[in-house]
């Protein structure tokens, strides 16, 4: 054997481990770019809590690049004293108990302020070759997952009260149509939300004992705005009028109590628009009053229609206003009576014109001259007002109450869609 011999096979082995060594070296430098390219923050610590590594997305927390970061201690890294602690307890904890841990959840602020929720995946080993205590862990930030989760949880819980709000706003209107010989009486309420601000009612008043049938009263409310807050509101009026529109007394007089009472209700700037008529089925007329409360349809069964405005502020604007008389109609068999909501004559097409107060008294009329019958013009009116919205929602409440003087025989209808 020659003495070159030993010399080329050193030469040769040292070419085959530099081979080696550049292939690991390779792997690793793959292995870094694919973990550059997660999302995730990738890091290893070692007991003194320094990075041995981070990829790209971890040192991003701190807006620094990895070579920023690899070498140096948690501490230095983190300007949060108290997070970087807090981190380091934890941390430390798991390398002397071994195994693995998962934190959700966990509160992390970067330099600027930003609050993060992340959710964290630490593993304690042994490094291989210095025995010495490490962390590998892997981190993902859940602030825009745990903020929408949030979100849809408070809307679900929105929707869920405004849906029970709903219900029993629904529960307390009437549910039949009063008894009131050659008159037909109908109602259709529309929420734009889940709970309405508008609100109707009608009840039989005490009977005289010299009467053989009871007057009825009939209302319509419109609270400002729209949602639990006015449907709550709307009940309370609704309860009030039940309780002082009795009949013993004036209507101005009981309206002026309905109005005290819904000012030291409310008592946050709403206020409510209030239309009532009180019907003598005997008598075949109608007192009418209006606190407020937009224009009020009396359709004439020979043609053509007049309009009742208000005559006073609406309730809860001022404790102290008195009301005027209620203005007394004779009714003839064909005249129609609309209560309505100003959610009909605001209502907006899809170009943004309002519907206005014209076409729906072009309404009344026609169907009072198909078919006469309060649930049947109720019906129209509404159908109406959705055609002009192009049939999507609508911004406001839509509320109708109608009284027919019946042509003919009253047939007994549904008050309620």
């Amino acid at each position: 054997m020659s003495l070159a011999e030993p010399n080329n096979q050193a030469e040769h082995d040292l070419a085959a481990w530099r081979e080696r060594a550049q292939a690991a070296e390779n792997e690793l430098g793959l292995m870094r770019a694919m973990l550059d390219l997660i999302p995730d923050y990738f890091y290893i610590h070692n007991w003194n809590l320094e990075f041995q590594y981070v990829n790209k997305a971890g040192a991003a927390l701190w807006n620094l690049r990895p070579q920023q970061v690899i070498g140096k201690s948690y501490a230095s890294v983190d300007p949060n004293p108290q997070q970087s602690q807090r981190v380091i307890e934890v941390c430390r904890a798991l390398m002397r108990q071994g195994g693995a841990q998962r934190v959700d959840g966990f509160a992390f602020q970067d330099p600027s302020g930003v609050e993060h929720v992340l959710s964290q995946f630490n593993v304690a080993f042994k490094h291989p070759v210095s025995g010495e205590d490490m962390l590998l862990g892997v981190a993902r930030d859940m602030t825009a997952e745990v903020k929408l989760a949030t979100e849809l949880a408070a809307r679900r819980a929105l929707e869920q009260e405004m849906l029970v709000a709903r219900t029993i706003q629904r529960a307390l209107e009437p549910q039949h149509a009063p008894d009131c010989p050659g008159f037909t009486i109908a109602a259709r309420n529309t929420p734009s939300a889940y709970a309405s601000g508008d609100f109707y009612d009608w009840w039989s008043l005490p009977v005289p004992t010299s009467a053989t049938h009871a007057d009825v009263m009939l209302c319509l409310g419109d609270v400002t705005g729209h949602g639990v807050g006015p449907a709550l509101n709307a009940a309370a009026c609704r309860a009030y009028a039940r309780c002082l529109l009795t009949g013993r007394a004036p209507m101005e007089a009981d309206l002026a109590l309905l109005n005290r009472a819904m000012y030291e209700e409310m008592g946050d700037g709403r206020f409510v628009t209030f239309a009532c008529a009180r019907l003598d089925p005997v008598a075949r007329d109608v007192s009418f009053i209006s606190a407020g409360h937009g224009p009020t349809l009396l359709c004439h069964a020979g043609g053509g229609a007049t309009v009742l405005e208000s005559s006073g502020l609406p309730l809860g604007v001022h404790p102290g206003e008195q009301y005027e008389r209620p203005r007394v109609i004779q009714l003839v068999p064909g005249d129609t009576l609309v209560l309505l909501s100003d959610g009909l004559i605001e209502a907006r097409c899809p170009a943004g014109r309002m519907l206005t107060f014209a076409p729906l008294v072009d309404e009344v009329v026609r169907l009072s001259q198909m078919e006469h019958t309060a649930s049947s013009i109720a019906q129209g009116l509404i159908d109406l007002t959705l055609r002009h919205t192009g049939d999507k929602s609508t911004e406001d409440d839509l509320t109708v109450v109608v009284m027919c003087a019946t042509k003919g025989d009253a047939v007994a209808e549904p008050c309620l869609s």
